[in-house]
């Protein structure tokens, strides 16, 4: 999974291939509403979905947020 300020990207990875190989595929773009200057993702401990985090301004907090995976 790799995210940048508009986007999360998804390779799913199949038994023992490489990591060069895997990122050589097209990637699942998953749900994601931008926030501003989110930055952070990060898997669930059980797996059933994705956080990501944006930085805290001085007029905004900082926004921890769910996605649920499907």
């Amino acid at each position: 999974m790799l995210k940048n300020y508009d986007h999360i990207y998804y390779w799913k990875r199949k038994g023992s291939e490489s990591i060069a190989d895997l990122l050589k595929q097209v990637p699942s773009e998953l749900a994601y509403k931008p926030e501003k200057q989110g930055e952070s993702i990060a898997w669930s401990r059980d797996g059933s979905g994705y956080y990501t985090l944006s930085e805290s301004g001085k007029e905004e907090r900082a926004r921890l947020l769910f996605y649920k995976r499907k």
